[in-house]
């Protein structure tokens, strides 16, 4: 009896044993992580389902301290910390990438970069922005004698700017230039292609206004190169009269004068219109094959550079003044003030008559005005 009760109780065990273990295994889903004996890399794998993908990957020594020796702080603290510096060092990167440009460079730098520019591109970078028009109008002088020299040497000194009367410190030399007798003595108001120099602004010696002269030729050449270009006959002005048309482009010229007398970046551009004009007359009369005339030779690497530096070679030299439109049919490179030397083999700037000019003239006014006075 008491054997056959244990071994009835043995049985009841066994079962309630095997029921627990298969109940357990149903309550295994697939997002937990089961447990076995078998390990991979360190972490454990069911033979069914592979490797567990919410297992913890296993710290080793190399990430728990440092090359110093130190303990390395690991939390979510100091990742957040971590990924917040790194964002913060990529936005200061990619500002200082973003701002590199023509005002990070050295002053000088930038200056000797401009200088290769002509004129007429140094007008439009003054409409770009505000910072590079106040860069550039600070260093026009520096800015504009640096491109004459390197452009147009040979121009500026056949054709120079007359001299503003309020640059003339000593009052009896003003005062002597604006003798009303003088003024109306002078025969500059001849022409009906150059505006009259103003007595009130400019310097009136026989060196001002023959420098006045040169420069307003070169504007109204430059203006009527159209209609020598596409052979269309320049309008007559009847002697005696003056159009209104004639009147406002003389307005024109003479308000473009006074800047570039007042600002050396509007002369340097004077100065590029006019080498404009010279390898556009010199091109034109070269396809004339009847016109033998002697002319200067021009290739289209001299064209290419923007530089004068072809008109240092031998040619012919500028006798006349061109004292009527009609002169500019045959008129190709005007560049009065020099002769070529054909011992040296070059040409001779005339030298600056300026303050000759202005002794004889207070010699010769200046007496006739106190005479007055008393």
């Amino acid at each position: 009896m008491d054997e056959t009760a244990y071994a009835i109780s043995k049985l009841s065990i066994s079962q309630i044993s095997s029921s627990d273990a298969g109940h357990e295994d149903n309550l295994i889903s697939p997002s937990t992580c089961p447990s076995s004996a078998t390990h991979h890399d360190g972490q454990d794998v069911d033979p069914e389902l592979g490797p567990c993908p919410y297992a913890s990957k296993p710290v080793t020594s190399s990430e728990r301290v440092s090359a110093d020796g130190n303990l390395m702080k690991r939390s979510k603290r100091t990742d957040r910390l971590r990924k917040r510096q790194e964002k913060l060092a990529t936005k200061k990167a990619a500002k200082r990438t973003q701002g590199l440009g023509l005002f990070d460079l050295p002053g000088e730098l930038l200056l000797n970069v401009l200088a290769f520019l002509r004129p007429s591109q140094l007008y439009t970078l003054l409409q770009t922005c505000h910072a590079l028009r106040d860069f550039i109008l600070q260093d026009e002088s520096t800015l504009s004698r640096e491109i004459i020299r390197r452009h147009y040497s040979v121009l500026a000194r056949c054709l120079q700017p007359p001299v503003l009367l309020d640059t003339i410190d000593d009052v009896a030399v003003r005062k002597a230039l604006q003798h009303p007798e003088r003024i109306s003595s002078n025969g500059y108001r001849m022409f009906q292609h150059v505006p009259t120099p103003n007595p009130e602004i400019l310097c009136t010696c026989f060196t001002c206004i023959s420098r006045w002269n040169a420069l307003a030729l070169t504007l109204d050449f430059a203006h009527w190169r159209r209609n020598l270009d596409a052979g269309e006959p320049i309008p007559l002005i009847p002697r005696g009269t003056n159009p209104a048309w004639n009147t406002d482009l003389l307005a024109a010229h003479e308000a473009t004068l006074l800047r570039a007398v007042r600002s050396p970046l509007m002369y340097a551009r004077v100065l590029e219109q006019h080498l404009a004009s010279t390898t556009g007359a010199i091109r034109r009369h070269g396809e004339n094959k009847g016109n033998r005339r002697r002319r200067f030779r021009l290739t289209a690497e001299d064209e290419a550079t923007g530089t004068d530096a072809f008109l240092e070679r031998s040619g012919p030299p500028t006798v006349d003044f061109p004292f009527h439109r009609d002169n500019y049919y045959m008129l190709e490179a005007y560049l009065p003030n020099r002769g070529w030397s054909s011992t040296e083999q070059r040409w001779m700037y005339l030298p600056d008559w300026h303050a000759r000019d202005l002794e004889w003239i207070t010699t010769r006014w200046g007496d006739a005005q106190s005479s007055e006075g008393r």
